[in-house]
């Protein structure tokens, strides 16, 4: 399938599953993924890349096998893992502390942490390729992972800070999970290129280039049609308002003001340009405009004054 019709997420999880690693960045992104699989031991993934990779990277590391199924609606599929002794993977994994009677850990295994510098790509891909996902919905681009701990969010936008894109962590009050959000078109494309999908960065660019021309056209659309609207009304009113004041004066109106109301009576929705080019002589727009006026308001005077032609 050609890029042109795959989102953004899927593009950067094709990439990330293919991209080459060694053998120590491999393992912080098993140990990464890991921690956010359930407590049985299963992962769910919108991209059947990503499920794949999670298999490779259990068979490499620890000779363990991972199972895929696929669930979910055909139309919106996702891949699930299920990890054969998943307790056993998080023992040797650092998972589990057994200092505390073998609970998971909070967030990362301490020894990830202290090398956090070292390993932030490694950490910020596997939070996206276990639960990331690019919006190009609202007024910027923004990359959000979903994680099952404040202290594992903590953990992945710390590395998104350190692969230079500014992250923040908040509570989502409906699912009661933590989120990771990066924002900003910039913001998001280096956060991209930076866990190894700047192909997905490149094409976010583009659709968000694309989204904003698309917006603009719209807008500019919109804008026409309402001042045409406008402009429509308002040449109604006239009309009406012209046809009142012949009505009220008669045959008292001067001739100067009853040429350019009849023009304007014959086309009423011309512009007060082109009523002045169909003028004899031609007039200008100011001209027209300034005519209609006095022709308006002399009826109005004649509807206010009273009538001293006729005697009591």
């Amino acid at each position: 399938m050609d890029d042109d019709f795959r989102s953004v997420t899927d593009i950067a999880a094709l990439e990330l599953g293919a991209a080459p690693r060694d053998d120590h960045t491999d393992r912080v992104e098993l140990v990464t993924l890991m921690r956010f699989a359930t407590g049985d031991g299963v992962l769910a993934f919108g991209s059947r890349a990503a499920a794949w990779r999670v298999c490779t990277l259990l068979g490499t590391q620890l000779k363990t096998p991972g199972r895929v199924a696929v669930i979910g609606p055909r139309a919106r599929p996702r891949w699930q893992v299920r990890v054969a002794e998943a307790t056993g993977v998080r023992i040797r994994l650092g998972l589990l502390d057994r200092r505390r009677g073998g609970r998971r850990v909070q967030g990362l295994p301490p020894e990830v942490i202290a090398r956090l510098d070292q390993d932030a790509a490694a950490i910020a891909r596997a939070g996206f390729s276990a639960a990331g996902t690019v919006h190009l919905t609202g007024p910027v681009p923004r990359l959000q992972i979903t994680c099952p701990t404040l202290a594992v969010a903590l953990a992945v936008a710390g590395a998104l800070r350190r692969v230079g894109a500014v992250a923040g962590v908040r509570h989502h009050e409906r699912t009661g999970a933590e989120q990771v959000t990066v924002a900003g078109i910039d913001a998001v494309a280096t956060a991209l290129a930076a866990i190894g999908a700047p192909r997905a960065a490149q094409r976010m660019r583009v659709r968000w280039d694309d989204r904003c021309r698309s917006r603009a056209y719209s807008a500019t659309r919109e804008l026409t049609a309402a001042n045409t609207g406008r402009a429509q009304h308002a040449a109604a009113t006239q009309v009406a308002a012209v046809r009142a004041a012949l009505a009220v004066l008669g045959d008292r109106v001067p001739d100067h003001l009853a040429a350019i109301a009849h023009l304007r009576l014959q086309h009423p929705q011309a512009g007060m340009g082109a009523l002045g080019k169909l003028a004899s002589p031609p007039l200008s727009k100011d001209t027209v405009a300034g005519r209609l006026r006095r022709l308006i308001a002399l009826a109005e005077r004649h509807t206010t004054q009273p009538d001293t032609t006729q005697t009591s």
